[in-house]
């Protein structure tokens, strides 16, 4: 074992699974008495384990320590953190049955959503308002619901705020003003 890591310094080794790496280090160690080791005898069997399976010093490390204790080397289940849903899997479910989209999709105060569209005029007008008004129509729970189109901010005419029933046209800057 030696002898293969010291002659072998440029060959890299890689596993696909790895339970199957795992087993073979929990063998290995097993086989080599690991445990009885003195410790120069231990970094030559952890650096032969890192070159024939390709894992990290500081992975094979914490998996022998695991060894140590426990005799045996298991997969552990990845933990990721479980964050509260804000749209219900009927919510997305809708979107994606009917195919209507809106540029942005904000979440308001008491689980409500902020539907925003972005258009490149400065000419404002209902069209606009089109595809958002077809997806609210389809919601079911449309309680709280607040809509928008936000547009480029014209030099000169009236700052139209309404454009459509339950829609608001906001120009770009007063958008960004009302999201700070």
């Amino acid at each position: 074992m030696e002898e293969f890591v010291a002659n072998n310094k440029q060959v890299k080794c890689t596993a696909v699974e790895k339970d199957a790496v795992y087993g073979f280090i929990e063998r290995m160690l097993r086989v080599q008495q690991y445990r009885q080791l003195s410790k120069g005898k231990k970094g030559v069997v952890r650096r032969f384990l890192s070159k024939i399976t390709g894992i990290s010093r500081a992975q094979l490390s914490r998996l022998t320590h695991r060894w140590m204790e426990h005799r045996k080397i298991e997969r552990r289940p990845a933990r990721r953190p479980d964050f509260p849903r804000r749209y219900t899997a009927m919510d997305i479910a809708q979107l994606a049955e009917v195919g209507l989209e809106v540029d942005f999709l904000f979440p308001g105060k008491g689980g409500a959503l902020h539907l925003v569209e972005c258009k490149a005029s400065k000419t404002v007008h209902p069209a606009m308002a089109g595809p958002m008004n077809s997806l609210f129509k389809v919601m079911r729970n449309t309680t709280g619901v607040k809509r928008t189109v936000v547009h480029l901010t014209a030099k000169t005419g009236p700052d139209t705020r309404a454009i459509f029933p339950g829609v608001d046209a906001l120009d770009v800057n007063r958008f960004v003003e009302i999201l700070n």
